[in-house]
């Protein structure tokens, strides 16, 4: 069962990792080819482009030279100096024109129209087989003011390329389809421009310059003006329309990027036409491209299964064999669930899981050995479970007899014995009932109460004790017998030489973390040199150095408090200067649990 779950596991993951690598490979494969399509397509179109480009400047400077032709023309030249006042002779210069214009649309198939005004309003055109004149300055005004006429003759002599818009031209061409080649003029006697050039060409004249490079219907071609406007396109519906959003992508002079446009994504392959201020445009679908890749596509999903059903196969036979030692491993525990103590594995692998044998082989092992020591260990503890029970008879006994004795000193009236022998008895007590090493601080103060009782009744009962503890503190745990050492040690070496007469007091209060007991008495003092002794000896005080010692004191209670609590606590010791001793005990405070 086990067995069987982790071989799905393996199985699954193996595969699922599988089935990741080759679909984010296949991907990564697929976007790579498309990418290189683009570049492809990218590289031819800006190829043609170069081509196409030269067509282009072919053209234009081909309408350049028709505008010089034109404005070498006596007649024109006459037109633009001053207004004639004889009217045969306005006739015969119009007349003049009008041969001039006819013959240059005639010659040249791509002219629609050509206008000429003046700057005093005057204007004549010739446009589908019609001649348009304007004598007055009715018009005047529009041509002043209009931005057309500015920028022909802020750029005079060069031409200015437009789409045509109708309402720059008062009268003739109503065409949609028309760019127009605007240019000041002024005749030879003149010093500045003095009115501008007009001629309109058919769009579909530069469209046939540029459509031999469409390879499909789906895609388009198209020229834009420095301001985003379409001048001249494939597909004539877009001619006119406004692309300016496409302006800030142009930042070289050729390139390509991914836009969305009619639904789908297209790449927009870009080509600078030189210092034209044109920029000429191919949309390129790109489910064109991935039209061409479709084979490779198939071929990439039958490589794709392939692969998978060999990685699964593969993750089959590795799974299979990794779990054959596991599963030897696992019967071995069920075996040794069952109680089969000692059991051992064989053929361990070179690997992880060998070492999981031997650590098996270990385990079982020590695990025979532990139930057979367990079960030494199981008779000794009977036996010494009766030895207790054996032993608790002489502490009865020992509780029984001090009794006895308390109620005969009781019955002669010896009040010192009686208070001794049931202080003692108090004393004794808690040490029999409860072993524990870690006691309240009220049992201490209890304890240590009785053993002053004692060894007061002792001296003559010269020596009065004081004690003040916070009630809150008298439920923190603290180590057992800190108390009577110091006590022990005020009464015999602080006040022996008082003849066993004055105080002691005990005083206990928290300061932050810790825990500072004062045992204080008024006895003779410690002298400087004995005292330099004891500080030295509790700055080095060690464990053995306690254990060479005799019986329990001063360093003793020093040492036990470093090892509950730490290096910074324990016990000090100075002498007050009105006479005297005082202990510090420096505890932890450990909050009753």
């Amino acid at each position: 069962m086990i067995k069987s779950r982790l071989q799905n596991q393996f199985l699954f993951a193996f595969v699922l990792l599988s089935f990741l690598t080759l679909l984010i490979g296949s991907y990564l494969l697929y976007i790579r080819i498309l990418s290189m399509l683009q570049d492809k397509t990218e590289q031819a179109s800006v190829q043609s482009f170069q081509l196409v480009e030269q067509s282009i400047r072919s053209f234009r400077d081909e309408v350049n030279r028709l505008s010089q032709y034109i404005l070498t023309d006596a007649n024109v030249q006459s037109f633009l100096e001053r207004p004639l006042s004889n009217q045969v002779e306005e006739i015969h210069i119009a007349n003049g024109i009008r041969d001039k214009l006819s013959d240059s649309i005639g010659i040249n198939k791509y002219v629609k129209s050509i206008f000429i005004y003046s700057k005093d309003g005057r204007a004549l055109g010739y446009s589908d087989n019609k001649f348009y004149t304007v004598p007055d300055s009715v018009e005047r005004d529009w041509l002043l003011s209009s931005d057309i006429y500015q920028m022909a003759k802020s750029s005079f002599p060069d031409l200015i390329w437009e789409g045509v818009d109708q309402s720059t031209i008062p009268f003739g061409d109503n065409q949609r389809n028309l760019i127009s080649a605007y240019r000041g003029i002024k005749s030879y006697y003149q010093s500045s421009v003095s009115g501008m050039l007009v001629i309109n060409v058919t769009e579909q004249t530069l469209a046939d310059i540029y459509t031999g490079a469409v390879n499909s219907k789906d895609e388009n071609i198209y020229i834009l003006d420095p301001t985003g406007r379409t001048i001249s396109a494939s597909a004539k519906d877009l001619v006119g329309t406004n692309k300016s959003a496409y302006i800030p992508k142009f930042e070289k002079k050729s390139g390509s990027f991914i836009m969305h446009s009619e639904g789908e994504d297209k790449q927009l392959v870009y080509y600078a036409l030189g210092d034209t201020g044109w920029t000429l445009c191919r949309e390129v679908p790109v489910s064109t491209m991935e039209r061409d890749i479709v084979s490779l596509r198939t071929v990439l999903f039958y490589v794709f299964i392939l692969c998978l059903l060999v990685s699964t196969l593969l993750a089959f036979y590795i799974t299979r064999k990794l779990l054959k030692p596991l599963t030897a491993l696992v019967k071995g525990m069920r075996s040794l669930e069952k109680g089969q103590l000692g059991v051992t594995l064989e053929r361990q692998p070179p690997n992880e899981i060998g070492l999981l044998f031997t650590q098996f082989n270990q385990m079982s092992v020590s695990l025979e050995h532990l139930m057979e020591h367990n079960r030494v260990v199981e008779n000794q503890k009977r036996q010494a479970e009766l030895n207790v029970l054996q032993a608790q008879i002489h502490p009865h006994f020992l509780y029984n007899t001090l009794n006895a004795i308390k109620w005969m000193a009781v019955a002669v009236k010896a009040d010192n014995i009686m208070q001794s022998i049931t202080a003692l008895g108090n004393m004794i007590r808690p040490i029999f009932s409860d072993s524990s090493p870690i006691i309240t601080l009220k049992e201490e103060l209890d304890y240590a109460s009785n053993y002053f009782t004692l060894m007061n009744n002792r001296y003559g009962e010269g020596v009065t004790l004081e004690i003040q503890v916070p009630d809150e503190l008298n439920s923190v745990p603290i180590p057992r017998l800190l108390l009577q050492p110091v006590i022990e040690n005020g009464l015999i070496h602080g006040l022996e030489s008082n003849n066993y007469r004055g105080h002691m007091r005990i005083e206990a209060f928290r300061a932050g973390d810790q825990i500072v007991i004062h045992v204080e008495d008024n006895g003779r003092g410690i002298e400087e040199k004995e005292l330099v002794g004891i500080q030295t000896l509790l700055a080095t005080a060690t464990d053995e150095k306690q254990r060479s010692g005799s019986g329990i004191g001063l360093l003793n209670v020093h040492i036990r408090l470093r090892l509950y609590y730490g290096e910074t606590y324990g016990l000090q010791i100075e002498r007050r200067e009105t006479g005297g001793t005082l202990v510090t005990l420096r505890l932890g405070f450990v909050p009753k649990s």
